[in-house]
């Protein structure tokens, strides 16, 4: 008979989880680690900052442990989406040291608690707030997966690298030339010929899509003038997204506030896009 352990399974989980989204940074310029790849501005470095501030709270706070150090970017007053990409003053030894730092403490957390152990989440509505360590393993599990997931797409769309980690990549097995048929196979079946995202014209794909394309071709051409724009990025260096879209307006002021952390793509935008202004929220993961 199998023997399981609950907790050591759960705990195994959690950590493959962390190394997975810290890989994704490995090899990366400070450039590329902390640059905006879609238009609400999801960025590898940012990723980490967030989840590090959300396993501090529940696996800290919620259980009477609060994580000893300040984490700015979630205390009351926060400007919206602080906690998703790092500040110029910020560096990525500091962000991810402190990431690594709140492992310990979590892991501290789940080595003295058992899982029914009860816990507040204050920032959760009245009626759930009481929850038990093991609900909060499955959530943290749940919550790290799902950047790690952000992060795999990012990381693609930089430089072509994918996969849980060094030496597991968990795709298919295929050179370049495979991937390429395979991704036609993909585009033929949509009864339209294949053409890669920085092929497609405009209003192929609605405006994330768009967007999207634009920013996976100043991958491998930042840095360069041409007619597209300042820095090889199109528009001149800046493109809103439609206003019809949901996520305009946060994916437009986002990545106003990373503008500076990006210069080759952003390097022709010198005021603010009108509208945008500075707000303030907490913003914790429910």
């Amino acid at each position: 008979m199998t023997h399981s352990d609950p907790k050591a399974d759960l705990r195994g989980y959690l950590q493959a989880a962390r190394e997975a989204l810290v890989w994704k940074l490995d090899g990366l310029s400070e450039y590329d680690a902390r640059r905006p790849m879609v238009p609400t501005g999801t960025n590898l470095l940012g990723l980490v900052k967030h989840v590090a501030g959300v396993e501090a709270g529940y696996l800290g706070e919620t259980f009477g442990r609060p994580f000893p150090a300040p984490l700015p970017w979630l205390a009351e007053g926060a400007e919206p989406n602080a906690d998703m990409w790092a500040t110029a003053e910020e560096s990525r030894e500091q962000i991810v040291g402190l990431y690594r730092r709140v492992w310990v403490h979590s892991d501290a957390t789940i080595d003295s608690l058992a899982l029914d152990a009860v816990g507040t989440v204050a920032w959760w509505p009245r009626e759930r707030r009481v929850v038990t360590l093991h609900q909060i393993l499955v959530r943290m599990i749940a919550e790290t997966y799902r950047h790690a997931g952000h992060a795999d797409i990012v990381r693609e769309l930089i430089d072509g690298t994918v996969g849980l980690g060094e030496g597991n990549d968990s795709m298919a097995p295929g050179d370049r030339a495979w991937w390429e048929r395979y991704r036609s196979r993909l585009e033929h079946a949509l009864g339209r010929p294949a053409r890669s995202a920085v092929e497609r014209p405009p209003g192929d794909g609605g405006p994330l899509a768009r967007a999207a394309a634009s920013l996976a071709a100043g991958a491998s051409g930042h840095g360069r003038h041409d007619a597209a724009g300042a820095g090889g990025c199109p528009g001149g260096g800046w493109q809103a997204a439609s206003p019809a879209s949901p996520t305009s307006r946060a994916g437009e002021e986002n990545r106003w506030r990373l503008k500076a952390l990006t210069p080759r793509c952003f390097s022709t935008l010198s005021t603010a896009p009108e509208g945008v202004q500075s707000t303030t929220a907490r913003r914790r993961s429910q």
